[in-house]
């Protein structure tokens, strides 16, 4: 079990919003880069994304990073606690 993390961007442009009215969401996401770290069931990707609602472009990123970590998995989210504050992982070697 793990979590996902995003782990940078580059570029982020909006030119919209999604609306309780709004019928439909489509992301569609150009992977550039796979990488599985072998030996500790991690996982890196690199990818371009759009995301449309209803059919209208509303958001791009390039060079977006994201992270599954194995292990990294937090018991009380969604709720707000020390966990949900960011900052440095702990890991016990």
């Amino acid at each position: 079990m793990g979590g996902g993390r995003a782990l940078g961007s580059g570029e982020i442009m909006f030119n919209g919003q999604v609306r309780p009215y709004n019928q439909r969401v489509r992301y569609e996401i150009d992977v550039k880069r796979f990488s599985n770290l072998k030996g500790s069931g991690s996982s890196i990707v690199i990818g371009d994304g759009r995301v449309f609602v209803d059919d209208e472009l509303i958001m791009t990123i390039t060079n977006a990073r994201t992270g599954i970590f194995k292990g990294i998995v937090y018991p009380d989210y969604p709720k707000e606690s020390p966990n949900a504050r960011g900052g440095i992982i702990k890991r016990d070697i």
